[in-house]
């Protein structure tokens, strides 16, 4: 089998339900402060677009597990991509980059500076 190495997925589904977990606190905090200041009908609007991006982290959980339980029972030879030349994980920089971003993705986990034996 002939396959892109598994873990660049892995980490975009981790980034991607990262993101979302932000705009549910971003979207949490509003509604919050609606409810605080006796906004109700906006505070009913964010529990409503807090429901529908629970169901979706969780749609995109269940996502990610199936691409696990997919990637763990992969058998037989393996071609990859060599290894990055840099000093850092290239696989997060590299959906940044299909985003149009800068190559230096801050909320990825998997993220580490060079050190000083790298190029």
């Amino acid at each position: 089998m002939i396959e892109n190495n598994p873990v660049n997925i892995s980490a975009a589904f981790e980034m991607l339900l990262e993101e979302i977990e932000d705009e549910v606190d971003f979207v949490h905090g509003i509604g919050s402060r609606a409810f605080e200041s006796r906004d109700y009908d906006k505070a009913r609007e964010a529990l409503e677009r807090v429901g529908g991006l629970i169901a979706f982290r969780d749609k995109v959980a269940a996502l990610r597990k199936e691409w696990d339980a997919l990637a763990a029972s992969a058998s037989g030879p393996r071609m990859r991509r060599p290894a990055p030349s840099v000093g850092m994980w290239a696989g997060c920089a590299r959906v940044y980059a299909r985003r149009n971003t800068p190559m230096i993705a801050p909320s990825c986990r998997l993220w580490r500076k060079p050190v000083a034996a790298d190029p």
